[in-house]
């Protein structure tokens, strides 16, 4: 979650609208440097490895205050820092009750300012209208926001949404805020205003990563982004159903043949998964479970290569378990499965360490979730959107704007409320 400096990811921004699409593109370089937030073209984000977040540029109000956002798949509101808002510690300010996270899960750095990536002035934007006081989030790690909420114009881009409703965080002991993306029942949220609002014609986005680039489409679907066909599923929340869980290697070890519902959470650093899962993936690669850590210490390298495996439908689908396997700071040059057990959270959560290996599209409308292996060849772009209108200004508009969309690799689990629910005091 918070970040003590060291690894930075620098990451080139050029939004791109193909016909009723967004497209968010990333370039990723690494640089040791200071944490710092500026408003020049290119922002700088102190990053830890084993995480892949999507974070943004949002310019909010008649003040055009920049702020940088995590854009969410696991939640549903948009929430910044105000100008005042107070930075606590978590002690200081906390949610009641929340799970002990294992060290090696957990890179909480209080240290990190949470007006470190943009504050939103609401006295002084001239279109704010204040709502209520009764924004309040927390998160696994213990960490919370409260505030108040209001509306304003917020843009990404040259896109610009009128009138979004989101939470203005008045003390705050996590470091940024967040876009959440999927659908909100109580209210039209970024991704359902984009459509209200005529960019888009379907409330759908597609999210594709690896180590060197990144995309998120909003409306769209690109082809070249996968390998093979889209295997689409019925969604319930974010998540889906998947069976037939299994380990192949060297042999074939069935882990769970019913289906089981899975949460897909880009903001999530850490998938977790049922203990018995972790038990049979631990042992498969001579892992000795670590009762402090709450994890299997595993040997550091590995000849025998085995595949995390499931099915969506009748698609077969597979990760490799060494690229779960996490090594830093924190695991004291230890090496350990890097997947947390579900119970910690209160569900089964496909974070950014499985998602990074898929592009998965999220179609809101129609409550279906496609997914396919990534593609990592460079072909061009082969964008099918949502309409066969151009509702956007041109290209060369948009490059105009020179917004910065970053990748961002922290260590924190970040589980919204929807997945744990906590009380704040």
């Amino acid at each position: 979650m918070s970040i003590p400096g060291l690894l930075f990811l620098l990451a080139s921004y050029l939004p791109i609208i193909v016909e009723s699409a967004i497209s968010l593109d990333f370039d990723v370089l690494t640089h040791e440097m200071e944490p710092r937030f500026d408003k020049r073209d290119t922002l700088n984000t102190a990053i830890k490895l084993q995480k892949n977040v999507y974070l943004t540029n949002l310019t909010i109000g008649s003040s055009k205050d920049e702020v940088v956002v995590s854009i969410d798949t696991g939640s549903s509101e948009l929430w910044v820092m105000s100008q005042n808002v107070q930075c606590a510690t978590v002690d200081q300010l906390h949610a009641e009750n929340a799970p002990n996270i294992p060290n090696i899960f957990n890179d909480l750095d209080e240290e990190y300012s949470c007006k470190a990536n943009g504050t939103f002035d609401y006295e002084n934007s001239t279109t704010y209208k204040y709502i209520n006081d009764d924004f309040s989030i927390a998160f696994a790690d213990g960490s919370a926001a409260i505030g108040q909420y209001g509306r304003d114009d917020v843009s990404v881009g040259n896109v610009t949404i009128e009138g979004l409703k989101f939470g203005v965080a008045t003390a705050s002991s996590i470091d940024f805020g967040i876009l959440g993306i999927k659908h909100n029942e109580r209210y039209d949220n970024f991704i359902s205003l984009l459509k209200k609002q005529g960019y888009i014609d379907t409330a759908q986005y597609s999210i594709y990563l690896n180590d060197q680039k990144g995309t998120i489409l909003f409306g769209g679907v690109d082809n070249n982004k996968y390998q093979g066909e889209l295997a689409t599923t019925h969604m319930e929340n974010s998540g889906i159903h998947i069976k037939d869980v299994s380990l192949s290697g060297d042999k074939t070890t069935s882990i769970q043949s019913q289906l089981q519902y899975v949460i897909f959470d880009t903001g999530s650093t850490f998938s977790t998964l049922p203990l018995d899962w972790i038990k049979v993936i631990g042992e498969s690669i001579n892992g000795t479970y670590n009762n402090d850590e709450q994890a299997y210490e595993v040997p550091c390298e590995s000849t025998n290569e085995v595949f995390f495996n499931f099915k969506v439908g009748n698609t077969t689908l597979n990760v490799s378990v060494s690229d779960l396997i996490i090594n830093n700071e924190r695991t004291n040059g230890k090496c350990y499965l890097g997947v947390m057990d579900e119970s910690l959270i209160g569900g089964t959560i496909f974070g950014s360490d499985i998602l990074k290996h898929f592009y998965v599209v999220f179609n809101l409308d129609d409550d279906k979730l496609s997914i396919a292996p990534v593609s990592t060849s460079d072909d061009a772009s082969d964008t099918e959107s949502s309409s066969s209108e151009n509702r956007f200004s041109n290209r060369s508009e948009a490059s105009t704007n020179n917004i910065r969309t970053m990748l961002y690799a922290y260590c924190m689990s970040l589980i919204p409320l929807s997945i744990y629910v906590f009380v704040l005091y």
